[in-house]
């Protein structure tokens, strides 16, 4: 996962790459500066997507560690969900896909996400 200021990012879009900022490096695979590279729990999603941003904010809210995989920058992220989600009898067609510890959990769903959050015994 890679994060970078909206303004650097339109910057490279518009191919003016030179003046953007560096993004953060990762402090380990798939994990941003900041981010438990050891959270049990996974949000493969995109930088774009809202969805995905709505369930992180989410998470931090309840004080749940987890990692961000970005699964358009990251060949072995993609990989990663779709095999997590096959071995769990789904087949995501969309993002945010979280593995919830084991779990497998597609879109932001609240509900989902507090039951699951019940289910591991993580204190609220």
């Amino acid at each position: 996962v890679r994060r970078m200021p909206r303004e650097a990012f339109d910057a490279l879009v518009d191919g003016a790459g030179a003046r953007a900022e560096a993004p953060a490096p990762a402090t380990a695979e798939g994990a941003e500066e900041g981010e438990d590279p050891n959270a049990d729990v996974i949000i493969y999603g995109a930088s774009w997507c809202g969805a995905c941003r709505q369930t992180a904010a989410f998470l931090r809210s309840r004080h749940i560690p987890f990692v961000e995989r970005d699964i358009e920058r990251d060949p072995g992220a993609r990989q990663a969900m779709q095999q997590a989600a096959r071995g769990a009898g789904i087949n995501p067609t969309g993002i945010p896909v979280i593995d919830f510890r084991g779990q497998i959990i597609t879109g932001f769903d609240r509900g989902a996400l507090e039951r699951a959050i019940e289910r591991s015994g993580t204190p609220i």
